[in-house]
């Protein structure tokens, strides 16, 4: 596997494929930028930003039975040495919209709701997956709808192993069957999200020309 091949592997394993649109992004000094939405992120010195992933896919959707093409902008940050990935993605659906309850599907989240940041309302949830090594990491995944067609997705995923971690991914179902080991790993996790992740005024960050 190369330098990064970890990084493709659990993106692949664990983040299902969305779409971009033309605007103004990119990264500046470990902080990511875009015009729209309008967004901008300072992502910790630990973290390296690696790429930049466009793509344009057919796909069939909760409210498009006939399928419809979506486009993809993604940016990939790492943490090698703790094998953390923020992922930050925008999909936008050429027809039908997105579902408001982001977090279908989800048949193990041990956390959900929303939360505000720089004045914009996101719905989130955490849960456990397994990534290629057969460790149990802890996700926590933003979302937020744009537009008034509602056919834009903003997607901010934060992906980290269980530090001395006893437990498998099974024993990670729901908040009520968690234990104090258990606990402390996730506000161990949810700390260094925030610590890792920040959000900040776009008007901070000076984009590329």
């Amino acid at each position: 596997m190369n330098r990064y091949g970890w990084i493709v592997v659990l993106i692949a394993g664990l983040l299902s494929g969305c779409v971009s649109m033309e605007t103004k992004r990119g990264v500046v000094n470990n902080k990511f930028y875009s015009s729209y939405p309008k967004l901008a992120i300072e992502v910790a010195p630990g973290f390296e930003y690696i790429d930049n992933q466009k793509s344009s896919d057919f796909g069939f959707y909760v409210n498009r039975m006939t399928g419809t093409r979506h486009s993809q902008d993604r940016y990939i940050f790492g943490d090698r040495l703790n094998k953390t990935i923020l992922n930050i993605t925008i999909t936008r659906l050429n027809e039908g919209y997105w579902m408001p309850t982001l977090n279908t599907g989800i048949t193990n989240l041990i956390d959900g709701g929303y939360e505000e940041h720089q004045g914009a309302r996101y719905q989130y949830g955490v849960w456990t997956s397994e990534n290629e090594d057969g460790d149990c990491v802890l996700i926590k995944r933003l979302g937020r709808i744009i537009g008034g067609e509602g056919n834009t997705l903003l997607k901010i995923v934060y992906v980290e192993p269980i530090k001395n971690n006893t437990a498998n991914c099974a024993q990670w179902q729901k908040p009520s069957m968690l234990d104090d080991t258990q606990r402390v790993a996730l506000n161990r996790f949810l700390d260094n999200w925030r610590a890792n992740v920040k959000f900040i005024s776009p008007s901070d960050v000076e984009p590329e020309e």
